[in-house]
């Protein structure tokens, strides 16, 4: 694509051409992620909605979505989805993130555990490296008694 180019207005404009034929998760992602290099926040979340509109279960987009709404709204999409996926690691994982968002160490955990039951040992790496990673929402819980066994020895 034109992207490789240098040529972000190409890109964009083939994305586009794609997503009028097709509804392809990876081609939304990518065309988020342009949009978002960008600085066009508005524009990347109009492209998300319409992603869920054309392809509702895909977990990539309701990923995405989660991350770039604001917490109260990422929360009804994760909760809306794992009523759907309930055992989509990575859903569950990102709903352990905006909990901590919504400070709310509770629910955190209780995600974490649903994580665990999943997948125990990708669980703790995932929970440890999180809590090491700049400006994570998880940080000020790194030592929360709901929280803490939740990481990797």
């Amino acid at each position: 694509l034109r992207i490789e180019l240098g040529d972000p207005e190409g890109a964009e404009k083939e994305y586009r051409g794609i997503l009028e034929e097709y509804a392809i998760p990876r081609v939304y992602l990518s065309l988020v992620a342009l949009l978002k290099e960008q600085e066009r926040k508005e524009d990347a979340l109009q492209m998300l909605s319409d992603g869920l509109s054309e392809v509702p279960d895909d977990p990539d987009l309701i990923l995405a979505s989660a991350r770039l709404v604001e917490p109260e709204e990422g929360w009804k999409l994760l909760n809306q989805a794992i009523a759907v996926q309930g055992r989509s690691f990575d859903l569950w994982f990102e709903r352990a993130r905006v909990a901590c968002l919504r400070k709310d160490p509770e629910e955190a955990a209780f995600s974490m555990d649903r994580c665990v039951q999943l997948d125990a040992d990708r669980a703790r790496v995932a929970w440890t490296s999180e809590l090491s990673s700049e400006g994570s929402p998880t940080t000020p819980y790194a030592d929360h008694p709901y929280l803490v066994d939740f990481r990797a020895d």
